[in-house]
């Protein structure tokens, strides 16, 4: 009776441990989900910026 109560401790102490481990494991997944939008949204930034630069060049180059 001891052991098989040792060994359901055991068992319960390894789970508690996997679940903590998976909640870090999804907090960390989120995470970079949120990062990657955000990356995203740069990259469009960008793009747009250069589109504006390049817009604002080729109408200077044009007048003269």
């Amino acid at each position: 009776m001891d052991f098989e109560n040792y060994s359901l401790r055991r068992q319960n102490t390894n789970l508690q441990y996997k679940l903590k481990l998976t909640r870090k494991i999804l907090n960390m997944q989120l995470e970079i989900d949120s990062l990657r939008e955000e990356v995203n949204g740069l990259r469009d930034e960008n793009t747009r910026l250069k589109n504006t630069i390049s817009y604002q060049e080729n109408g200077k180059q044009n007048k003269i």
